[in-house]
């Protein structure tokens, strides 16, 4: 395994099934090449979304659910659950909001998904801490009401 690989697997959990996979891997949608760079097969060749010819590949071509709601004559919502419609059927969609380059993405390779899901891991920490305050919020007031 590479190190890049390593550093893909010690982040989210995740490893390869064979120590040695013969690349390029074709998984789905997106090709998965040695150098754990990933090519896309746009809309054209896959029947998906048209959302995916316009999202750019790393974060430094990251666009704003704004920016491409107006390039698709629809609404921010609409885009947002595009994205977690292609997220769920396997695409390597990231969002980011650090560094400039706020809105989404395609990961230009497996460690900048590996760096989405940390991300998504911390956010998910914070929803949970929020969901039991507030939680024993409801039941200190359920019990002073009663």
């Amino acid at each position: 395994m590479s190190p890049k690989n390593e550093n893909v697997s010690a982040a989210t959990g995740i490893t390869a099934e064979t120590e040695n996979p013969s690349y390029p891997l074709v998984i789905d949608s997106f090709i998965l090449h040695d150098d754990c760079t990933l090519d896309f097969r746009k809309s054209q060749e896959t029947d998906d979304s048209i959302l995916l010819d316009y999202l750019g590949i790393g974060a430094k071509n990251a666009l704003t659910a704004a920016q491409l709601a107006k390039m698709l004559g629809t609404r921010k919502r609409a885009i947002s659950l595009e994205v977690e419609r292609l997220r769920r059927k396997g695409f390597p969609i990231c969002a980011s909001g650090a560094n400039g380059s706020a809105g989404y993405f395609l990961a230009a390779d497996t460690l900048e998904l590996a760096e989405y899901c940390i991300s998504l891991a911390a956010r998910l920490k914070n929803i949970r801490a929020t969901l039991a305050a507030v939680e024993a919020t409801c039941s200190r007031l359920s019990r002073s009401e009663g």
